[in-house]
């Protein structure tokens, strides 16, 4: 019996999209673990943009 070879274009499809989402998943938990720090870091960034030049 002869086989023929399975075709892998849906499979690699689906291989990359749950990569993404691993990575998406990883994002959001190390916002959620680094919150605060992470928060006052953006809020630094802000009010220094913020600030006129001398």
């Amino acid at each position: 019996m002869i086989r023929t070879p399975r075709r892998r274009s849906g499979q690699s499809l689906v291989e990359y999209l749950l990569g993404i989402s691993v990575l998406a998943i990883g994002l959001a938990a190390g916002f959620t673990a680094f919150g605060e720090g992470v928060r006052d870091v953006f809020h630094n960034v802000r009010t220094t943009v913020q600030m006129p030049y001398p």
